[in-house]
């Protein structure tokens, strides 16, 4: 479509891509003369790297770059003087990036290219430490009474499978004294401690094993004549 096919300059607007043919017909009184034009129309991308901002725990993030237009290629790129590298490659949409020079924001590009025509987008990414609590290895007792520790450089707070759980001084304490009802002469309950910061939760557990502490009765006192008895222990409680 023409805006005005008189001017020289006119615009025209075409309905889809392609290569186009245009001629320019110029007319005098006596002479008249014409020539052709071939121009190849294109589509536009309008690249789309995914969500503006992301918040991400931990060293590695999996990126959704979307194509535009299909048969378009696209290129990852990260934005000095950060440094991390992708997999498998640059190339994918779907590429893994890491970190390199440590936890901070990272601003990526991906730039999609469509025969030529090239559009960009930009995404940020606020890289956090991932909390790694440790919880230590599982345990056992005679009773129903332990003393938990975990290892951790950020806060949390202690919880169990076990609803009847109760923590000393509190469940927010990196040591903490714990008890629980016994159900069972030997049961094994589950303890996790969820440690946390602004944007990341990790969490580790610890398998107790308790056991009823058994009671032992050596039966009553006696005096013997002769040198046999008979012993009448009791086995409380194993």
């Amino acid at each position: 479509i023409f805006v005005n096919p008189s001017l020289p300059n006119t615009t025209v607007v075409v309905n889809a891509p392609g290569v186009y043919i245009f001629v320019w017909h110029e007319i005098s009184p006596v002479c008249d003369s014409l020539d052709t034009v071939k121009i190849t129309f294109i589509t536009q991308p309008y690249a789309n790297a995914g969500p503006p901002q992301v918040h991400v725990c931990g060293t590695s993030y999996q990126l959704n770059a979307q194509y535009s237009v299909s048969g378009s290629t696209g290129t990852w790129s990260v934005l000095p003087p950060q440094q991390g590298y992708f997999t498998p490659n640059n190339t994918s949409p779907n590429a893994t990036f890491t970190i390199s020079t440590g936890y901070q924001s990272y601003y990526l590009v991906w730039t999609e290219n469509n025969l030529g025509c090239i559009s960009k987008d930009t995404i940020r990414l606020d890289f956090h430490e991932m909390p790694m609590p440790n919880a230590g290895p599982n345990l056992a007792t005679c009773g129903n009474t332990i003393e938990l520790n975990v290892n951790s450089t950020y806060p949390g707070y202690w919880s169990s499978t076990n609803p009847t759980a109760q923590f000393h001084p509190n469940a927010n304490s990196y040591q903490t004294t714990v008890t629980v009802v016994l159900i069972n002469y030997t049961q094994v309950d589950t303890f996790i401690f969820t440690a946390y910061s602004d944007y990341c939760t990790n969490r580790d557990t610890v398998l107790v094993t308790f056991s009823a502490t058994p009671h032992a009765e050596a039966g009553n006192v006696q005096s013997v004549c002769g040198y046999t008895t008979q012993l009448a222990a009791d086995t409380i409680g194993s």
